[in-house]
Parts: C-alpha cells; sequence; structure tokens
C-alpha cells in the first residue's frame, strides 16, 4: 500500500494488471481519476486533496477488482469489492470527497436512484465501462497492431454519444459528457504519442 498523505483522503485501487481483475482494475483507476478531477475543477481543490493510487496485489482476486479508502485522519479505512462498474466508481468518489463539498451530477453524471430506473443512463453507463476496458487495452499494448487504438477510439466516441443521448436536453449534463470524452481522449492519445485531434469543442 502506498504512502497516504496526511491531508489528503486517499483511494488505492489494485495493481493494474491484475491477473484476477483483468482489464477491470485499471478501467475502475481511469475512471475514478477523471472523477476526481471533475470534482477538484469543480471544487477549486487540488488532486492532492484526494489522491488515487495504484497498489499492489491485495489477494482479493475473486471479489475485485478492489479498493481501499483512507480517510485524512486516518480514522476510517474501507474496502471496497468488485468495483466493475462507473456506478460502484461513483459511489466511492462521493464517500471520499465528502468531506470537501456536495456532490452532484456534475461530478459522477450519475444519480445512484435513477440509474436503477433510467435505460439510457444504464446504457451509458455500460459502454463506457467497456469503453475504459478498451482504453487500457490500447495502453498495455502500444507499439502493437492499430487495432487496439482503433478500437478504443470507437469505443470512446459511443460512450460519449450515449452519454449526450442519456443528457437530453440538459447542457450541464451535456458539457459534463464532453469534459469526460476529451479527458479520455488526451490520455489515449498521450499513451499513443498522438496529438488532441477528435477533441470536441466544449463552450
Amino acid at each position: 500500500m502506498s504512502a497516504v498523505n496526511k491531508n489528503t483522503n486517499h483511494t488505492s485501487s489494485s495493481g493494474d494488471n491484475c491477473g484476477g481483475s483483468g482489464l477491470g482494475t485499471s478501467a475502475a483507476l481511469i475512471e475514478i481519476e477523471e472523477l476526481i478531477t471533475e470534482h477538484s475543477d469543480k471544487y477549486k481543490t487540488t488532486n492532492e486533496t484526494c489522491k488515487v493510487m495504484s497498489g499492489g496485489c491485495t489477494d482479493h482476486c475473486t471479489v475485485g477488482p478492489n479498493v481501499f479508502y483512507r480517510s485524512v485522519s486516518n480514522t476510517e479505512e474501507k474496502h471496497f469489492t468488485r468495483v466493475d462498474s462507473v456506478l460502484k466508481c461513483a459511489t466511492i468518489v462521493e464517500h471520499a470527497t465528502a468531506a470537501y463539498g456536495a456532490n452532484d451530477d456534475t461530478v459522477s453524471a450519475i444519480d445512484p436512484n435513477k440509474a436503477k430506473c433510467n435505460i439510457l443512463e444504464k446504457r451509458s453507463q455500460g459502454i463506457r465501462w467497456k469503453a475504459l476496458r478498451e482504453l487500457v487495452r490500447a495502453e498495455v499494448n502500444v507499439g502493437q497492431p492499430q487495432k487496439y487504438e482503433i478500437s478504443a477510439r470507437v469505443m470512446l466516441q459511443a460512450a460519449l454519444e450515449a452519454e449526450l443521448v442519456s443528457a437530453g436536453s440538459d447542457p450541464v449534463q451535456q458539457e459534463r459528457a464532453k469534459r469526460r470524452f476529451n479527458r479520455l481522449l488526451i490520455k489515449l492519445n498521450a499513451s499513443q504519442r498522438n496529438d488532441d485531434n477528435g477533441l470536441v469543442k466544449e463552450t
């Protein structure tokens, strides 16, 4: 487990190449990082306020991906298991950032209550999780056949379109979807040493 800054709420996921959890571990790590970046931008905090770190093997492969949370005061530690969806990632981030401002849909783009019954939101979440897994696949196969990068780009675009459909006419949610897409595309471009062509315009 990595060292924790005493002024930092800390989440740590099991290792990037966890055999038991496959690509899901790194997908969860990327999603949690993205949500915390959004939170930091919204509430003008820094990424040091709530830090995400990759840890080593926790020997909990059968219930992975695993995320461990430790509070600023070290008075609370929590083990989240089966973090295998964007909804579960959002739940962790909302828990970790609760001390720094009320979370709303601009942070996670997910309303846990609505997600139980809104088909468009559930579809959007599922496509985004697949896109995250393809992003990880492209990152770990740099220099391999271009199909991995192409697949990641196709899935990221599909995730954006699904999230825009789910957002409907809500401009806040539409802009949130675009910010998420751009951050993830920049991450993909960086791993492939490409430029930032393909970013969508944010208003």
